[in-house]
């Protein structure tokens, strides 16, 4: 199948060299601005030989996980119509390779070395395919969630350094990798100690969890508070702060892993939901955006490098260049409301309320329509 034409961007009068301005800008912008996601075009699964049948069998399981880190849902592989083309999962492979871990990945409870198949898929072929059967295609840039962890023991509670619970750590990030949700665990120095107690994160204490979190710059924070009740049986009690608003669910297991399982995958189905692109039955929309605060060359390459990333964008059309501000046209998937959620991650635009109109075009000139959305430039 042949990878379909990358998207076209209208860059009004840029220049090349002021486009190769735009990605370096957006290299030194700092990680509040954009959170790329853990590889979603590949996969590891494990193997236990290395035989060509073995080998397509799975392909076609890394192929299953490709999906849904890029679809962010977790049943896209048994959707009706797809058995087909999950058969035809080797045509999509660009490399394989193999290697041995002597860690435990998922489903493993020993230290003991474990063949694993390394798979990376064609991107722009496995986004046609998923266009193709009205599927959505989330892109890279997603939200930032920071995890704070804190851990009940003996009547004691203590926050949860990466090294005093391995295995609860890793487990949370190989999850957060499985369904591509970027995730970051506080530094705990000496400034978080002294901004955020245990107690803090196990009262639900919001106030104080933002507070701590705001060196951090999230888009949303994810709390977890985690109990071994007996021995084989373990609790977490999850909190996902989103918006100033925070929603709470309980999770058990038999060990560190089923419960971090449970707290990243009612996670990334909620981001999924607010962020992911619709599907094709949603079509194409247009609206226009006024962007204010845009004073240089650089505030307007700066702002269209980031609507650009954003997944539900499809093209973009500068429209017209005021002093102070810009006006762009943006065709989009989904709707309107999935895109201000996008371009509200990471801080660059914040909602203008208070905008105030463009200028009108001179006389005789070619009449353009008002913007829809307002949003200023961060400064």
């Amino acid at each position: 199948m042949p990878p379909p034409s990358p998207p076209r961007f209208a860059l009004s009068a840029l220049t090349p060299m002021i486009a190769g301005l735009a990605a370096l800008l957006w290299a030194f912008a700092g990680p509040s601005l954009a959170a790329p996601a853990p590889q979603l075009y590949s996969a590891e699964v494990p193997v236990a030989e290395q035989t060509a049948e073995e080998r397509n069998q799975a392909i076609q399981q890394a192929f299953a996980k490709v999906l849904i880190k890029v679809t962010g849902n977790p049943a896209v592989a048994s959707r009706p119509g797809l058995g087909t083309v999950m058969r035809q999962a080797p045509r999509y492979v660009q490399q394989y390779r193999y290697r041995l871990s002597p860690a435990p990945t998922e489903g493993a409870r020993t230290e003991q070395e474990q063949r694993l198949l390394w798979v990376q898929f064609d991107g722009d072929g496995v986004q046609r395919l998923l266009r193709d059967n009205g599927l959505p295609v989330w892109g890279e840039n997603r939200p930032l969630v920071l995890i704070w962890l804190a851990a009940e023991s003996g009547g004691k509670r203590r926050l949860v350094l990466p090294d005093s619970m391995p295995r609860l750590t890793a487990a949370v990030q190989f999850h957060a990798d499985e369904r591509g949700i970027p995730i970051l665990f506080p530094l705990l120095d000496l400034e978080d100690q002294n901004n955020l107690q245990a107690s803090d994160l196990w009262g639900g204490f919001s106030g104080s969890i933002e507070r701590a979190s705001e060196r951090y710059r999230p888009d949303l924070i994810l709390v977890g508070r985690v109990s071994e009740l007996s021995r084989g049986r373990w609790r977490a009690r999850w909190s996902l702060y989103q918006d100033g608003e925070a929603i709470d669910w309980q999770a058990d297991g038999e060990d560190p892993d089923a419960i971090a399982a449970q707290g990243i995958s009612r996670t990334a189905d909620r981001l999924a939901d607010s962020y992911a692109p619709g599907s094709r039955e949603t079509g194409i929309s247009e609206t226009l955006i006024a962007i204010t605060a845009v004073r240089t060359m650089a505030d307007q390459v700066a702002a269209l490098h980031y609507l650009r990333s954003r997944s539900s964008v499809e093209s973009i059309e500068t429209v017209r260049v005021e002093p102070e501000a810009a006006t762009f046209r943006l065709r989009y998937r989904g709707t309107l409301s999935t895109l201000e959620r996008e371009l509200k991650l990471g801080g660059l635009l914040h909602p203008d309320l208070d905008a105030i109109p463009l200028a009108r075009p001179d006389p005789g000139s070619e009449t353009v329509p008002e913007p829809t959305i307002f949003y200023r430039l961060r400064e």
